[in-house]
């Protein structure tokens, strides 16, 4: 298994890292006609996107996408379809990985819920498998959105710092003397964007 690509947040001119996400109507591709289809250890599930606020509204400025249709009982990945009057490019500046790069987007994304974004990882937590958490970033902001809108943005790094002492005090994979079941649970939490309740 391979680290996995992250979506990306544009916040104050910069690319931060979506590392958490927690609420409802997120952006889907399957919503937009598309069928991601993994081609890359990397990106198992398919597709990048790059966020940003518009007017205090999250969009979706950019995708990358493996779209994939089914002929003869097989799957092949072809050009996508229009997203939001907008038509696809062969390839992307950012990840050559993608048959379908779409630039300029601006699909509203009517999200209510929390998300993280986080800059500045930290070298030495790198795991080669699934997604990096927040507490392995130097800088986190957290973002609360209701039906699209922005309604609070707050830096949550010093409560992240906290977090981090406490998850270091844990080994960053499991080891060798490991059960299955042990294993299998670490790769399913490794693979989700956790969202942590900064509050507590």
């Amino acid at each position: 298994m391979t680290a996995q690509w992250h979506d990306s947040f544009i916040y104050e001119d910069e690319d931060w890292d979506l590392v958490g996400i927690k609420g409802e109507g997120f952006f889907s591709p399957i919503e937009y006609g598309l069928n991601p289809v993994g081609m890359c250890t990397a990106c198992w599930r398919g597709y990048i996107c790059k966020y940003k606020i518009t007017d205090k509204k999250i969009v979706l400025d950019q995708l990358d996408i493996n779209h994939g249709v089914e002929k003869n009982g097989e799957v092949e990945v072809v050009e996508g379809p229009l997203v939001n009057g907008v038509h696809p490019g062969i390839s992307s500046e950012d990840f050559d990985l993608f048959e379908s790069s779409y630039r300029n987007l601006n699909v509203s994304i009517n999200f209510s819920g929390g998300i993280i974004i986080a800059k500045d990882f930290i070298e030495e937590l790198y795991v080669h498998m699934g997604f990096h958490p927040a507490w392995k970033y130097e800088r986190v902001i957290e973002m609360i959105f209701n039906a699209g809108v922005v309604t609070s943005i707050r830096d949550v790094s010093d409560q992240i710092s906290k977090l981090r002492e406490k998850m270091q005090s844990k080994p960053l994979r499991p080891d060798t003397k490991a059960s299955q079941d042990e294993i299998h649970n670490w790769i399913e939490e490794v693979f989700e964007m956790q969202y942590y309740n900064l509050d507590e």
